[in-house]
């Protein structure tokens, strides 16, 4: 499975190759406001939303500021993300930035640097 920064389809599309994934290998957050503690906090203040359909303790809303994690209340600005969203921006891949280009949200400055890009790689496949 070739991580979206990699440049190898990009390169070899034109040429006929075929990519598969087989084996897919399953990474799922079980406790989103221990895993946003565990990261050391951003200097931007931001407020996140995850829906977990199908782990709904991970579902809430939290508000993340400098040394601080907290369930959020009431209305405000909020980045929307689902359980596979934030565990791939947790893992850095697809990051947070890839996730606001392709939904066309503003991606808060703190989440940005909070969970930043990074290569993830499942030893599984190599």
């Amino acid at each position: 499975c070739e991580p979206p920064e990699s440049l190898f389809m990009a390169d070899y599309i034109d040429q006929g190759i075929e990519a598969t994934r087989s084996r897919a290998t399953m990474f799922r957050v079980l406790d989103t406001e221990g895993c946003l503690r565990a990261i050391p906090g951003p200097s931007h203040s931001y407020q996140v939303e995850v829906h977990d359909p199908h782990f709904p303790e991970n579902s809430g809303e939290w508000s993340v500021t400098p040394g601080e994690v907290a369930r959020k209340e009431g209305p405000g600005g909020v980045y929307r993300l689902t359980g596979t969203e934030f565990t791939q921006a947790f893992l850095g891949s697809p990051s947070a930035e890839e996730h606001a280009r392709r939904t066309g949200q503003q991606l808060p400055t703190g989440l940005a640097e909070h969970l930043p890009p990074n290569q993830t790689c499942c030893m599984d496949f190599f």
